[in-house]
């Protein structure tokens, strides 16, 4: 998986001239955050309590 972000990100950068691209990762999926973090993603704010999802904030 992580080289696909890599490769879809690369894309969107060189080829869409896209200046930024964000996601929002739920706090349990701790896997997801790891490959955003490998891919150059940075921690840019935690929103507490912004979703519950199967009765997990």
């Amino acid at each position: 998986m992580t080289k696909a972000v890599e490769k879809i990100c690369n894309l969107a950068f060189e080829k869409l001239k896209i200046e930024r691209i964000t996601d929002i990762v739920f706090s349990p999926d701790i896997a997801s955050e790891k490959i955003l973090l490998k891919n150059g993603f940075s921690l840019d704010g935690v929103m507490k309590n912004g979703v519950i999802k199967r009765n997990i904030i």
